[in-house]
């Protein structure tokens, strides 16, 4: 039927790519704002926790 159905715990994860970090993260936010589901919660700072640490 086309549905999805989950139970909790961790569903997917949303990727991207882009010409620079920025863009790509923009990008990923982009992607995840468009999945929708009952009791959704979302974390955006997963991914940058690191970037710190890593040439630009």
């Amino acid at each position: 039927d086309g549905r999805w159905e989950t139970c909790g715990g961790r569903v997917l994860a949303v990727v991207a790519t882009g010409s620079t970090r920025d863009s790509a993260v923009a990008a990923a936010h982009a992607a995840a704002d468009r999945i929708r589901f009952d009791g959704l919660q979302r974390r955006r700072d997963i991914g940058i926790l690191h970037f710190d640490s890593v040439n630009p």
